[in-house]
């Protein structure tokens, strides 16, 4: 999209508008159709049907770890090239989910600093 504004080229700018906007068009349906679970008067098997809806259209709204982990995988491509923000990154992003839910486990990806640490961009002989 950047480039298509850069270069003044019209499909690249509408291409990269698609695609910035493609999860959100996707989880609109996922956001209607939980709308209308909320009726009392469903069947059990339309429950399925639209469960299974929900579920095989992808969305930022059923993917594991929800939105945080897509923002978290989006931050670490921004800094690919710098290891460092790559770890000043993922320690508030823990902290924040230890503090929304202390229950759940996922706050100890805050760890996965130690091997982001040493990791010095060669491949592993064994």
């Amino acid at each position: 999209m950047v480039e298509g504004m850069k270069e003044k080229k019209l499909y690249s700018f509408w291409k990269g508008l698609g695609l910035f906007l493609l999860p959100i068009l996707l989880a609109l349906p996922a956001l209607f159709l939980s709308g209308y679970l909320a009726s009392e008067n469903i069947s059990p098997l339309m429950v399925q049907i639209i469960a299974f809806f929900i579920m095989a259209i992808p969305n930022i709204i059923v993917v594991e770890g929800g939105d945080v982990m897509v923002y978290l995988g989006l931050f670490f491509y921004i800094f690919r090239r710098h290891r460092i923000a790559q770890m000043v990154t993922l320690t508030p992003v823990s902290l924040f989910v230890y503090l929304t839910d202390p229950t759940s486990v996922q706050w100890m990806m805050v760890f996965a600093v130690i091997p982001m640490y040493f990791y010095n961009g060669e491949k592993v002989v064994v």
